[in-house]
């Protein structure tokens, strides 16, 4: 039996959900064999195993799996469990495809999951009155379930393979969330580092083997992000913008903002203005937009 194994999933599009829920799961020896008639995704609150096709994987609880449709699956558990459990099907192939492993141990991830399973559950039964508004709260729950995936997808693929991964995966987890609540404020790696229990030269390489950049480069792109959404929807004077990304130099920001975007603030103001008067919402004007990182 191999443990390997993932399936490819479209980015583009919205996922079919056909039921979602948290289900009970009989004991069973590997006897019950379910048909596989469509994609299903677990999160497993017990012990024990399961085949999928070929594949086979030890469970331990809050592990999550995907079964692929055409692939019959069965279990191997020794009391009643239950499961969180969503049966899915594919939108029409569109365009680039992500990977999502059949199994995947979820750690400290675990509670975030089961959260959005619960969001996409109770829009997906919600007893909507008028068949539009049964859409309505479906195509919220669709939705949801495909930025969960898409999410499962990136997580997998910057997990930390090491011992003591959960620990430092949630270190790096609240740090960005840390950085984002802080981004006017002065970025002291040291009380980061301090903060996270970690020593300040191994957090340092292990963001930057997550990120693909250092914690300073990290906070300077947000910074620019941030500043270029205010420049764009909203009339705050560059100044004020300036100190709410951490900049309390006008100065300092014009040259920062200067090197990552090739204009000054009030010049990429007006620029923005300028497109969205054209009528940025043609296929021409969206291009000049979006390459401009509107």
């Amino acid at each position: 039996m191999k443990t390997g194994g993932s399936l490819a999933w479209p980015v583009g599009g919205l996922p079919r959900l056909l039921s979602s829920g948290q289900y009970p799961l009989a004991p069973d020896d590997f006897k019950r064999v379910y048909l596989g008639r469509t994609h299903a995704l677990h999160v497993h609150a017990y012990a024990g195993e399961i085949r999928i096709g070929a594949h086979h994987y030890v469970l331990h609880p809050g592990d999550l799996t995907i079964s692929p449709a055409g692939q019959p699956s069965c279990y191997r558990l020794a009391v009643t469990g239950r499961h969180w459990c969503v049966h899915f099907r594919p939108a029409q192939p569109c365009g680039d495809c992500v990977v999502l492993p059949l199994h995947l141990p979820l750690g400290g991830r675990r509670a975030h999951v089961i959260d959005r399973l619960k969001h996409i559950t109770r829009y997906h039964n919600h007893p909507a009155p008028t068949e539009a508004g049964r859409s309505v709260v479906r195509g919220v729950a669709a939705a949801s379930f495909q930025e969960l995936l898409l999410w499962l997808s990136y997580s997998f693929a910057h997990a930390v393979p090491r011992e003591g991964a959960t620990r430092l995966q949630k270190a790096l987890d609240e740090l960005v969330v840390k950085l984002e609540d802080e981004l006017s404020s002065p970025l002291r790696v040291t009380a980061l580092a301090r903060t996270a229990g970690l020593n300040q030269n191994y957090l340092a390489r292990q963001f930057r083997a997550r990120f693909g950049m250092t914690i300073q480069r990290y906070v300077f792109l947000r910074r620019m992000e941030q500043a270029k959404n205010l420049l764009v929807n909203t009339h705050l004077p560059v100044k004020s913008i300036a100190v709410h990304v951490g900049y309390p130099d006008p100065q300092h920001f014009n040259k920062a903002f200067r090197r990552a975007v090739g204009m000054c603030p009030s010049a990429f103001r007006r620029e923005a203005e300028h497109v969205a008067g054209r009528g940025w919402r043609t296929a021409g004007g969206m291009a000049e937009w979006e390459n401009r990182g509107f």
